[in-house]
């Protein structure tokens, strides 16, 4: 039923008359991880993590890793969206490995965790 409804609300959003679940893509994966208790719970202890280390220490690791993950990973994009410097935004996001306990993580492991972490937060048909 929550697939169902989450393809009848990306229709009328795209203005279509159909939309099959497999074609949503990203949108299909937003809306189940949206379901799901367990995912949630383990995204919000990663943002808690980030936000904790921004609260304690004046950072502004959070916003950086959920900019990186609208931007695909694109550290060039995420710098454009947060008005900063490329190597700012590198710069945090090695902070960010750190907190999180990731700091030999290859770039696109870590983006891509960051992905899952924000998930539920870049999907405008989920209202985010």
């Amino acid at each position: 039923m929550r697939e169902a409804l989450a393809a009848l609300k990306t229709a009328r959003t795209e203005g279509d008359a159909v939309a099959c679940w497999a074609d949503l893509h990203h949108d299909a994966f937003r809306a189940a991880a949206a379901a799901s208790r367990l995912f949630g719970r383990t995204a919000a202890f990663h943002r808690a993590l980030l936000e904790e280390y921004d609260a304690e220490n004046d950072a502004e690791l959070a916003p950086t890793a959920e900019a990186l993950a609208r931007a695909y990973g694109d550290v060039r994009a995420a710098a454009e969206a947060l008005h900063q410097h490329p190597n700012t935004v590198r710069y945090r996001l090695r902070r960010a490995k750190a907190v999180l306990g990731m700091p030999d993580a290859p770039d696109r492991e870590f983006a891509f965790l960051l992905g899952l972490v924000f998930l539920d937060r870049t999907n405008p048909l989920l209202g985010s």
